[in-house]
């Protein structure tokens, strides 16, 4: 298994065990990744110095949350376990970050695995179907007091990419802002959020997540978008159509992205 990766500077190669004890003696930020093809974005320039961990890579996953997190999303869905043997211990870390108040945020598959952990429900292959390119979020009335989301404006565009939605919001938990589908952030506690749409993604990963997902969708499992809801829900996106609203939307997703990236990042500082 190879070493965690530290954002800019080499790290030695060493035992699994080393690996997780210089994690958590670290104390910098982890950011977990599922799949290559889902990978951190623009957070490696809008975070500080931190730790991306692979665990599909064979990166060793700290035991127990010694500092703030934020996991990826990924083409699996939040109970594979069985294809992603980590994901318990992804969950359990969350789990563990919401209740010792360490700064935790989860993007999409990330925000599904949060849920899963504290008790929510996610449905694979929702039947609101698949919510695809930039998607309008409106705050709701408590994101005006969140330490994270006052950083929003009350409405703005973001890149969305699933067709698994939460269901159920975990018992206690603060909805911070929906789409006209799913809800879109919440937060567990006092410092563990979850943001449905993809913050961190730049414009070439998500031109290719929509390629693949629209040439897919008819035959690929509903994590990938292929729910046979589809058919009901969101039948009319076209490549051309998505990437033109894309650039249409663009530079304000972007900076609205970033703004809430770097929020976190002082939250957790």
């Amino acid at each position: 298994a190879g070493a965690p990766r530290a954002r800019g500077k080499p790290q030695p190669v060493c035992p699994i065990a080393a690996a997780s004890a210089l994690l958590l003696a670290s104390g910098s930020m982890i950011v977990i990744e599922h799949q290559t093809s889902v990978d951190e974005g623009y957070l490696a320039d809008w975070l500080p110095p931190h730790t991306l961990v692979r665990p599909h890579a064979g990166d060793p996953l700290p035991s127990r949350a010694a500092a703030p997190m934020i996991v990826l999303g990924g083409e699996m869905n939040a109970y594979a376990d069985d294809e992603a043997p980590w994901l318990p211990r992804v969950r359990a870390l969350m789990a563990d970050a919401a209740s010792q108040s360490i700064p935790c945020l989860g993007i999409c598959l990330g925000a599904q695995l949060l849920a899963v952990a504290i008790g929510g429900v996610v449905t694979v292959g929702h039947e609101a179907g698949l919510e695809l390119g930039p998607t309008p979020i409106t705050a709701t009335d408590a994101a005006a007091t969140d330490p994270l989301f006052q950083a929003m404006p009350p409405q703005w565009w973001s890149l969305a990419s699933h067709s698994d939605g939460i269901s159920q919001l975990p018992a206690g938990s603060t909805l911070l802002a929906t789409s006209p589908r799913y809800p879109q952030a919440f937060r567990i506690g006092e410092s563990a959020w979850g943001v449905q749409f993809h913050p961190e993604a730049t414009r070439e990963t998500f031109t290719r997540w929509a390629r693949n997902d629209l040439a897919n969708r008819h035959s690929a499992p509903a994590c990938d978008g292929g729910s046979d809801s589809d058919a009901a829900h969101g039948a009319d996106y076209t490549l051309e159509g998505v990437l033109a609203l894309t650039a249409q939307h663009w530079e304000d997703m972007r900076q609205a992205s970033e703004t809430l990236i770097r929020r976190f990042a002082e939250l957790s500082s």
